[in-house]
């Protein structure tokens, strides 16, 4: 099955749209502030063949709303379902609506139970208004810590009756997810509720500084061996790779993924026991080929009329000399003839100027003579 992550993946879109949405800003005011935009862009992951599309809310919760100084946590999470709903109706697919939901950010390090507490109520006012709306499913996607991500999904459990998926993010940090492996902590979302695991994003698995740091699809191949436990429980395991960090080439800092390259490893995800394959971070939506075609057949531009060429007599002042010492002197490269005077030979003077916007050593030989 094909799934879009519409979180983050949904952000990336949305900046880089004309007009595109400074980062200042949460990318989730769009469902109330631009509602076109978001469902634009659900509508070109539908077309691309997605089966499932996450709504505009990854980032909708109480905290990380505040950040951006909004407190209309119910509004913006129930019109991100509208715009999705609006979006398939419009598309005539079955596509399955996942709400998304991402960490709140005050989930790091130790949590007590006061911070549990108010990290379950604004879980609890983002799912409820998603639920309310009518949701299809509840997506909880890159999260790096393991007690953050059971709060959100007991608070699921509580208020939701339909799937659930779980994601991970890995990171470096051992203690974010109590130094269980990947294998553990699928055991232990399926055991707290989730009927569908999986990872998303992340990087190498191996720290940043790696000089041949490949697209996250290496994280699940480094660690595809622990995700066999996951397989022994769990009937759905999802992968969601995104670009992975950009590496150094030149001078220049290139994401190494490619459509190819992802194919490639689609493919071998099925075959290890995947079941659902998206895209995280960074992906976009490739249309398919039928309508690739029809949209460059519309964009075309008509061929260029070829035009005679001007003649080097009639380009500029230089080149008329040239062609007429070349035909008169020289006979064109037939004979040679001796020159009588400054209209019967050309001077070509090279300058290499100083660094800087001076013209100086142009001005002088202007006075000297070199016109062209």
């Amino acid at each position: 099955m094909r799934q879009t992550n519409g979180g983050k993946a949904m952000r990336r879109i949305l900046e880089e749209g004309k007009p595109g949405i400074l980062h200042t800003k949460a990318f989730e005011e769009c469902n109330v502030t631009a509602a076109n935009k978001v469902k634009a862009v659900h509508l070109s992951f539908i077309e691309a063949g997605a089966n499932i599309i996450e709504t505009n809310t990854f980032g909708a919760n109480k905290f990380a709303l505040a950040r951006y100084g909004l407190t209309n946590v119910v509004e913006i999470n129930q019109a991100g379902v509208k715009i999705a709903q609006e979006a398939v109706a419009e598309s005539g697919k079955g596509t399955i609506i996942a709400g998304a939901v991402g960490p709140t950010g005050e989930g790091t390090g130790f949590i007590d139970d006061d911070k549990a507490k108010e990290i379950a109520l604004a879980y609890e006012v983002q799912i409820k208004a998603m639920v309310d709306a009518g949701v299809d499913a509840i997506m909880l996607e890159t999260f790096t810590y393991l007690a953050e991500i059971r709060i959100a999904l007991s608070k699921v459990k509580e208020l939701f009756a339909g799937p659930v998926i779980a994601s991970m993010a890995f990171s470096d940090e051992p203690a974010a997810t109590n130094h269980y492996g990947p294998g553990k902590v699928a055991q232990l979302l399926h055991k707290w509720g989730a009927d569908v695991v999986g990872v998303n994003c992340g990087g190498d698995g191996e720290g940043s500084g790696r000089e041949d740091q490949q697209p996250s699809m290496t994280l699940r191949r480094r660690w595809s061996r622990q995700w066999e436990a996951a397989f022994l429980c769990v009937s759905g395991v999802l992968a969601c790779p995104n670009a992975g960090h950009p590496k150094r080439v030149g001078h220049r800092n290139i994401y190494m993924a490619t459509e190819e390259y992802f194919l490639v490893y689609a493919k071998r995800l099925f075959k290890s026991g995947v079941r659902m394959f998206g895209g995280g971070s960074d992906v976009v939506p490739s249309p398919p080929a039928s309508t690739q075609t029809t949209k460059n057949e519309k964009n075309s531009k008509p061929a260029a009329v070829a035009k005679e060429p001007i003649p080097v007599s009639e380009r500029t002042k230089l080149s008329s000399k040239i062609a007429r010492i070349w035909k008169d002197r020289l006979a064109s490269g037939k004979e040679k003839k001796d020159p009588i005077g400054p209209e019967d030979f050309v001077v070509s003077v090279e300058v290499n100027p100083a660094p800087g916007l001076s013209t100086e050593k142009v001005r002088v030989l202007t006075l000297h003579g070199m016109n062209e």
